[in-house]
């Protein structure tokens, strides 16, 4: 029974400590982050992008955190996927930059096998 107890006090904190923590306000840093995970769970996972409008989508979101609330359809359509697709073509020219006797044989190999 005492370990019982016991296993039900953690449980319990832990459990106030989180919504406590999901109640907070967002710094901006935070939000930024929380954007760029939610861009890359759309895009690579296939989720249309009028998910987010749906009623369950928010209850979701805001289950795990409060604060956030998550962008419009068409922000993240254009303006996240645009800035995602700007971050990843810098790293493909970072790469690239450095890569010598390229062919567009090797660059399509590369850029399928990266």
């Amino acid at each position: 029974m005492e370990m019982l107890a016991v296993g039900t006090t953690s449980t319990m904190n832990r459990k106030q400590k989180t919504d406590s923590d999901s109640s907070a306000e967002l710094t901006v840093d935070r939000k930024d982050k929380i954007d760029q995970a939610l861009i890359r769970f759309f895009i690579c996972c296939g989720i249309p992008f009028s998910t987010v409008g749906h009623p369950y989508f928010i209850d979701f979101v805001q289950s795990l955190c409060f604060a956030y609330g998550p962008p419009k359809r068409t922000t993240l359509s254009t303006t996240f996927l645009n800035h995602e697709t700007a971050i990843i073509l810098n790293k493909i020219k970072e790469e690239l930059k450095y890569e010598k006797n390229l062919t567009l044989g090797n660059l399509f190999n590369y850029c399928i096998s990266n």
